[in-house]
């Protein structure tokens, strides 16, 4: 009876289906607007509300601004070039500008250039704090995005004292520029450059955590270096400067984060970049570290209270000297190590590499069992 049951209901559904009139639907998505992030396209075809098929046309960015420019004289072209990066309005200007004066053979004045780059380092500096700080939202990084936004609004604020525009600028003409920068100029400039680098700091303290792991009590602990570039309080005085390897630690999920901790500093070896990995057991903790002078191998130190207390920095063998260091453990339980080869003497120098061994091999300074290119880092 069950069987007769199910073969009814099918015969059902298949009349439904045959009799339902339906056809799949063409979609347009896109092209985005230019100052959003992704240049793309989807052409979607739609059967009902499930995707079947997709066409992704990457890279689709075309505003017509060369054509819009025909009709208009080589002046009115000029706000035109404000809008094809609205980060960097000024250096587009003068890359318009300049090519014009080429073909007329003109030569603008000393001043003119100066203030001209003055302009431009300024335009170079908002973009790249505006490109960080997004590069960190879209990996759900949400604060240093608003250190970096909130530095380049100090940037804008600058460029409208100069250029009388935050965004577009329209500042440069062809021959010179639209006028001389205000007498109160430099000495704001020289204020808001000082307030970037201390945002900055905290910017780089955050971004360049180099690992992060969940301890036992559930707590994250993060490990990062610096030199002195980026935390308010480990001013850069010391010459050559000291590499210290910091750990923060977060009971909130990663919302919050204690102030940093040194665990690590070397009176020659300049140790930064750590990479974590814990033992196979999960109760001892060894964080491999680049060594940036390159003068020595890689170190290596050790906890065995979940971070609390660390080990004396140690030199690994030369088969793990490298940068970026990243550990995975193998179903077989062997430990296998990805990083860039930096050991002085190796025929896989400068190339990505990956090492396998055991944990014990590190533990007891081991070369461990082989080594392998995995890409060749070279030029040409």
């Amino acid at each position: 009876m069950a069987e007769n049951a199910d073969r009814a209901h099918e015969a059902l559904a298949e009349d439904f289906e045959r009799d339902l009139h339906t056809e799949r639907q063409i979609l347009n998505m896109g092209p985005s607007h230019p100052a959003t992030h992704g240049t793309v396209k989807f052409l979607i075809e739609l059967d009902g509300e499930n995707i079947a098929d997709l066409d992704i046309q990457v890279g689709y960015l075309h505003r017509g601004f060369e054509k819009e420019c025909e009709s208009g004289t080589w002046y009115q072209a000029i706000p035109y070039t404000d809008r094809l990066n609205y980060n960097s309005a000024i250096l587009a200007n003068i890359g318009f500008c300049m090519a014009v004066e080429k073909m007329l053979e003109l030569e603008t004045p000393i001043r003119c250039q100066w203030q001209r780059v003055l302009a431009s380092e300024l335009s170079r500096i908002g973009d790249h704090l505006t490109r960080c700080g997004a590069a960190c939202l879209e990996l759900q990084a949400m604060t240093p995005f608003l250190y970096g936004i909130e530095a380049r609004e100090l940037i804008w604020d600058l460029q409208e004292v100069l250029c009388g525009a935050r965004v577009t600028s329209n500042y440069v003409r062809i021959g010179g520029v639209k006028h001389s920068m205000p007498d109160t100029f430099p000495a704001q400039c020289r204020d808001h450059i000082a307030k970037i680098r201390e945002l900055l700091k905290d910017f780089g303290g955050i971004v360049t955590m180099g690992a992060v792991t969940r301890l036992h009590n559930g707590d994250y602990m993060a490990l990062f270096h610096d030199d002195g570039r980026f935390l308010q309080n480990a001013r850069r005085t010391e010459r050559p400067p000291v590499f210290q390897v910091y750990k923060t630690l977060s009971n909130d999920g990663g919302l919050t984060w204690s102030s940093p901790t040194v665990i690590a500093r070397h009176a020659t070896a300049h140790l930064c970049e750590p990479g974590l990995i814990r033992s196979p057991d999960g109760r001892q903790i060894a964080v491999l570290l680049r060594e940036n002078s390159r003068q020595l191998n890689s170190f290596v130190i050790f906890s065995n209270d979940e971070g609390r207390t660390w080990s004396t920095p140690r030199e690994l063998p030369g088969a793990l000297t490298g940068d970026r260091h990243t550990g995975r453990y193998a179903p077989d339980g062997r430990l296998f190590i990805t990083f860039r080869d930096t050991t002085h003497v190796s025929a896989t120098k400068g190339d990505w590499v990956g090492w396998v061994g055991t944990y014990d091999d590190i533990v007891h300074g081991r070369q461990g069992k082989y080594r392998v290119r995995l890409m060749d880092n070279h030029k040409g």
